[in-house]
């Protein structure tokens, strides 16, 4: 396995875009990418085509990762073409939907120009076990994985999944990468909502990418005295989870 440190995303989680580019410009120094979701994915699409164009030139500039975030689940024509439309702009990562079926991601893959740029979604971390009963028919232990064999059968090499299901599935996805999200600190509290939780440090030792937006949206609530200060925090958890990872 590879045991280089997994690379930390800032989940660009605003429907204020100047609220987006002054977190890029906090934080670009560090080396980490950026996800752009469906709050802030909205908010752009109700400016222009230019600054949605512009927001991921931006960020591609300055040398960081783009994590293109829509949650695609659609028809294979539909999400194909959007697949195609946004991989021309350079993004790093589009998530799809594993749940969405098979000829659907490989329409994706297809229009995205390779499986490299197409991250398959599993089981959301807002979902819990007994939600994920009701939906899928079994707990997230067991749904992950089907889902995760469901989208290597149809070419997917990257998965989105929490840190409750990373290390089993490590091993399954191989050489493909693994974004794990429902993330906190230790001793912390991971953002409103999540479900199926687990630390960086946990995380850190079998994920390629590990993403929140927490840094700059509840930095205070964490008593940290910046958004900086949370996110170094999070990087020396992610430090110290690899180097568990290499012995």
């Amino acid at each position: 396995m590879d045991q280089k440190q997994p690379k930390f995303v800032f989940a660009l989680d605003t429907s204020d875009i100047m609220s987006a580019i002054r977190a890029i410009e906090a934080f670009k120094g560090y080396g980490i990418g950026f996800k752009i979701g469906q709050k802030l994915i909205a908010a752009l699409l109700t400016a222009s085509k230019d600054q949605v164009l512009d927001l991921i030139a931006y960020i591609k500039k300055s040398g960081n990762f783009v994590f293109f975030d829509p949650k695609y689940g659609d028809t294979l024509d539909q999400i194909g073409g959007a697949t195609e439309l946004i991989a021309n702009h350079g993004v790093d990562l589009i998530s799809v939907h594993t749940s969405a079926g098979q000829d659907m991601m490989r329409g994706a893959i297809e229009k995205a120009g390779g499986s490299d740029r197409i991250i398959g979604i599993t089981v959301l971390t807002s979902i819990g076990d007994a939600e994920c009963k009701v939906i899928f028919g079994d707990e997230r232990a067991i749904v992950v994985p089907r889902l995760v064999n469901h989208g290597l059968e149809a070419g997917v090499l990257n998965f989105v999944m929490s840190a409750k299901e990373v290390e089993a599935m490590r091993p399954v996805v191989g050489d493909g990468k693994i974004l794990v999200a429902g993330l906190k600190l230790k001793g912390g509290q991971a953002n409103r909502g999540q479900k199926a939780v687990g630390t960086f440090e946990d995380a850190a030792q079998f994920a390629d990418f590990l993403v929140t937006g927490m840094p700059w949206t509840r930095w205070k609530e964490g008593g940290f005295s910046s958004p900086q200060a949370a996110l170094e925090a999070i990087l020396a958890e992610i430090a110290e989870g690899a180097q568990r990872r290499a012995s």
